[in-house]
């Protein structure tokens, strides 16, 4: 998982990942991902530039596949790459997800979640 989701970093277009307006950009710029475990709990903390509609869910969804075997990292860059329905079928469910910081211009950016990440 950490490998792949190390795939996301970067100014990259995430339309297979999101729902985006005819008139809207899919270009998002992913700054980090971290994700850390401790027994049955994952924890994935991502920032970004913005995200769009469903962005985040779909992107764990694809992590969990990739954590249990059942895709491959470079499905990732091949979501990337070309458009593909398959992240929407992935799309992990809501709970548990929650928005942790704004950031502001001018404000500084902090890649470190104000969780602690824990490392099995």
């Amino acid at each position: 998982m950490e490998s792949a989701a190390k795939l996301f970093v970067g100014m990259h277009d995430f339309k297979s990942f999101g729902r985006v307006k005819k008139d809207e950009s899919s270009l998002v710029e992913i700054q980090h991902i971290g994700i850390s475990k401790k027994e049955n709990t994952i924890m994935i903390h991502i920032v970004g530039s913005h995200f769009l509609w469903s962005q985040v869910r779909r992107m764990v969804g694809v992590l969990v596949e990739v954590g249990k075997g059942k895709m491959k990292e470079n499905h990732v860059i091949e979501f990337m790459n070309s458009f593909s329905e398959r992240p929407s079928q992935l799309t992990a469910p809501a709970s548990g997800l929650y928005l942790e910081h704004v950031y502001y211009e001018g404000e500084t950016v902090s890649l470190l979640p104000k969780w602690p990440l824990i490392v099995s």
